[in-house]
């Protein structure tokens, strides 16, 4: 087999996996703050009085702060990103670098990009996969140009789909947490 049909295999086979794993992280964090002492302190906070002329700082990032992914046309704004701790899929290449970023378009569509580094006899590529609306798409040949900066990852690249026919260009730039996760 090519290279590029083992690639083709990987890249499909760690998506699907990757897209579950994210999905059932993401619901065993939905839950995690569903504790009885939870539930207490947020009845005790709606029935404090509230002060018109306090103003709060933001908990959190809101999903303008974390980024966005734009795939042709179509800006998504990412609202979850993971860190994922590399998992090399075979002895020849080593997998350096991996994030996951879940986006939500204006009209609720969702999307997922996935940006990752192989390296190979110690030349690293770049891939990102996005998986969207727009259908399933990937970068041929570890041809993305990604940099991670400060907490952040920004890039661009051409993607093409599965029957190696079509084109799109994706362009990202969100943020990146420092935890590693298993993904």
């Amino acid at each position: 087999m090519s290279t590029a049909v083992v690639r083709n295999m990987s890249v499909r086979t760690f998506a699907a996996l990757s897209v579950g794993t994210l999905v059932f992280a993401l619901i065993g964090c939905a839950g995690a703050n569903d504790t009885p002492d939870s539930q207490t302190a947020e009845s005790e906070t709606q029935a404090a009085p509230v002060d018109e002329n306090a103003t709060e700082a933001p908990t959190g990032p809101t999903t303008s702060e974390l980024g966005t992914i734009t795939v042709g046309t179509t800006t998504y704004d990412v609202v979850e990103t993971v860190n994922c701790v590399p998992v090399s899929a075979s002895d020849v290449l080593t997998r350096v670098f991996e994030v996951i970023a879940v986006a939500q378009s204006d009209g609720g569509e969702e999307a997922m990009l996935f940006a990752y580094t192989d390296e190979q006899s110690g030349v690293p590529s770049h891939f990102v996969d996005y998986q969207g609306p727009e259908g399933t798409w990937m970068t041929p040949e570890g041809n993305a140009t990604f940099v991670r900066d400060a907490g952040s990852l920004s890039g661009a690249g051409t993607l093409i789909d599965d029957a190696d026919t079509q084109s799109i260009m994706v362009q990202f730039d969100f943020a990146v947490p420092d935890e590693l996760v298993e993904c």
